[in-house]
């Protein structure tokens, strides 16, 4: 099983990095493009990671709870489930953005508004597989 102590620091990581988004690009001066190029790195940079953490998740930590605490697991991983739907269509969106804005500067409100339903789609799943998955994980080693 994953170390559930590093997932909850990726998760604390993620949650913070994100969340500091929207007021970094509603903030960037549309005549910047230096500032904007840099901002945009890190946005490209915490969405692979996040992209990365969740297909580790898929792949590994899903099939292995399922496998040795089926009976504690089976709800929630498909509630995981759902949410790593949601969370990857406001991840898409957001990268589908991401080129326009940084080489342009357009439309930073509604950028930054994709990023704040990130946020909160992020925020509620990290929550939750803190106070339902990462315990069962644990003890399921």
């Amino acid at each position: 099983m994953a170390d559930v102590g590093e997932m909850y620091l990726v998760h604390t990581m993620l949650r913070r990095e994100f969340s500091l988004l929207p007021d970094l690009i509603r903030g960037a001066d549309r005549n910047d493009p230096k500032r904007r190029v840099l901002i945009g790195a890190h946005a490209q940079l915490v969405c692979q990671i996040l992209r990365t953490h969740h297909e580790g998740e898929d792949l590994v930590l899903w099939p292995l709870l399922l496998e040795r605490a089926e009976a504690e697991a089976t709800e929630i991983v498909a509630v995981m489930g759902e949410q790593h739907q949601a969370i990857a269509a406001a991840h898409d969106e957001a990268v589908h953005r991401l080129g326009d804005w940084c080489r342009f500067g357009r439309d930073a409100e509604g950028f930054a508004t994709v990023l704040d339903g990130l946020v909160w789609v992020l925020t509620e799943h990290t929550a939750l597989e803190e106070k339902a998955v990462l315990p069962v994980a644990e003890k399921s080693r």
